[in-house]
């Protein structure tokens, strides 16, 4: 038993350890200083990671599910489930009376109603579909829409997550999630296409076919919208996605590579989809009524 001995199996584990784990390596002493000298973090009460791990997203959400003894949920449970990126906060659901005050990176929802759950890295995790309609809930109002979009657009279950839903009895801006869900079935992938389905509705522009797949010169492309008797791709660039340099010039060049096939490229921006859709629809049927 030794501190050496401890730092080796920190490093090839990610954890997280109790102390009592620590101890059953090395002494009390020597995990102390340990610890004093950062080589390893508590990252919650009674839980540790080597700090070459302490950083470690998915250490973290293990710790808080074993601090907690909660089912990891909402975000962190989409992420687990290949459905998001990595959140700031780690979400867990516990009994009634079971609720405690973490750090600012950790939510603790204390729930009664049932929760099916998954299993990953051996800690029970909210089911995908439920970890949407979680995720809904929690988030600011302004961010709820990507809640439903983001794990839609990974292949989350847009009927299960309806079912999820529907076992609610309360879900902030539930008109929303459901309109989203619609959307998101109808082949939109944003809160902009959800809108955007809008400027594209009545008879002529009502054709296109939404998230159409194109192949120019060896090269794949998937268009917002495409109108196929006129040759026309309908772009919806949301602001956040496309104010980048690189991004602009590369949608020019894409945009170029389509004309050389005869496929003309109308882009609409965020700002005029949602401020003003009546013109953004008169500019797409003028086009496309050009073209035919």
């Amino acid at each position: 038993m030794s501190i050496a001995n401890l730092k080796r199996h920190m490093l090839t584990h990610l954890g997280p350890f109790t102390r009592r784990e620590l101890l059953s390596h090395a002494s009390s002493t020597a995990v102390n200083r340990a610890i004093a000298r950062g080589e390893i973090v508590r990252i919650l009460p009674n839980r540790y990671a080597a700090a070459v791990h302490a950083d470690s997203w998915l250490v973290r959400t293990l710790a808080v599910s074993d601090w907690t003894r909660g089912t990891v949920g909402g975000d962190a449970a989409l992420r687990l489930a290949g459905l998001a990126e990595e959140p700031r906060i780690v979400d867990v659901t516990v009994p009634p009376g079971e609720h405690r005050r973490g750090p600012h990176w950790v939510r603790i929802h204390s729930t009664s109603a049932r929760v099916d759950t998954w299993t990953a890295h051996g800690r029970p995790v909210s089911l995908p579909a439920l970890a949407v309609v979680q995720a809904f809930s929690w988030a600011d109002a302004r961010e709820r829409s990507e809640r439903v979009f983001g794990p839609c657009r990974r292949g989350a279950n847009k009927k299960l997550i309806l079912e999820a839903a529907a076992g609610f009895s309360r879900i902030p801006d539930r008109r929303l999630l459901v309109r989203c869900l619609a959307a998101a079935q109808q082949g939109a992938e944003s809160y902009l296409e959800m809108h955007a389905a809008r400027v594209l509705a009545g008879p002529l522009l009502g054709a296109c076919v939404r998230q159409h797949r194109v192949r120019v010169e060896g090269e794949a492309f998937r268009l917002d919208a495409f109108h196929v008797r006129s040759a026309t791709a309908f772009e919806f660039d949301g602001e956040e996605f496309h104010s980048r340099l690189a991004e602009v010039r590369e949608d020019r060049r894409r945009d170029a590579l389509l004309a050389s096939i005869g496929i003309q490229t109308v882009r609409f921006a965020y700002r005029d989809v949602m401020g003003d859709l009546g013109r953004c629809r008169a500019v797409a049927e003028s086009t496309v009524r050009r073209r035919m």
